[in-house]
């Protein structure tokens, strides 16, 4: 369960993706550290224009 590391590994091996392509986003920052901690792009999530900028910000929206 989150934040637990295995967690993270699960969905990305489940997935078959790296780590670095994916992106992982939560209200909780335990959770968010948890996701970074294996290497994924984390995004704490407060409100939608703060999401928006965020994914801006790492590539994935413009």
């Amino acid at each position: 369960m989150k934040p637990e590391k295995e967690a993270y590994e699960f969905v990305v091996k489940a997935i078959n993706a790296d780590p670095d392509e994916c992106v992982f986003i939560d209200d909780l920052e335990k959770n968010v550290k948890g996701a970074e901690s294996l290497g994924i792009k984390g995004i704490l999530y407060i409100n939608p224009a703060g999401l928006e900028r965020d994914l801006v910000k790492i590539g994935v929206a413009i």
